[in-house]
């Protein structure tokens, strides 16, 4: 039979719980940026089925971070270059295990390209510029936005106005879509409950 749209959010839900549960830093990080892809989708416009699409990614983004040492992810410190190196696999990872799973090709591609960046210096792929789709670029900025929102262990969250201002010195930078990054800035408080839950 066809699973419904539903069904396979319950699952992803268990999947996002599991993956941050790795990190009490990370806490509700996955279906933070679920609920704020969502939200920026809707003030962007977009189908049902394209909202449906972010929000599946915003739970399964970071899926790879299984295969990442707890140790890593939770280090108060900068990372050395191998512990960097197991981090960024994460979305390759991702990539890996969405991109199996009959009918979810789609939300893979998404999911896998949430540290891609315009001017291609992003991972796993280094894709750039129409490369990366619409949606992937979507999810991008949730993911950054809601990572600036929590309490990490490098750093407390940030106040709304320095949120907006991270984001617009990436979108500056050609790592995070500009429009995208406008939509978030003038929906900020918004976009905070969204993020945070």
């Amino acid at each position: 039979r066809t699973v419904s749209f539903g069904e396979v959010r319950e699952l992803a839900h268990i999947f996002a719980r599991i993956v941050d549960a790795k990190s009490h830093f990370t806490a509700e990080h996955s279906e933070g940026v679920a609920r704020l892809a969502r939200t920026l989708g809707e003030l962007a416009g977009l189908s049902e089925h394209e909202l449906e699409l972010v929000e599946l990614a915003g739970l399964l983004h970071d899926l790879g971070k299984l295969r990442v040492p707890d140790g890593v992810l939770d280090k108060p410190a900068r990372l050395d270059d191998i512990e960097f190196a197991a981090v960024e696999a994460h979305s390759f990872e991702t990539w890996q295990i969405l991109s199996r799973v009959t009918g979810l090709r789609e939300v893979a591609e998404i999911a896998a390209c949430h540290h891609e960046t315009l001017t291609g210096d992003g991972y796993p792929f280094h894709r750039s510029g129409a490369e990366l789709s619409r949606l992937a670029r979507l999810v991008s900025v949730a993911d950054v936005f809601q990572a600036l929102v929590q309490d990490r262990p490098y750093r407390r969250p940030l106040p709304s106005p320095a949120i907006v201002a991270a984001l617009e010195r990436m979108a500056a930078a050609g790592k995070l879509d500009a429009g995208f990054v406008a939509l978030a800035a003038s929906h900020v408080d918004g976009c905070r409950v969204a993020a945070s839950g």
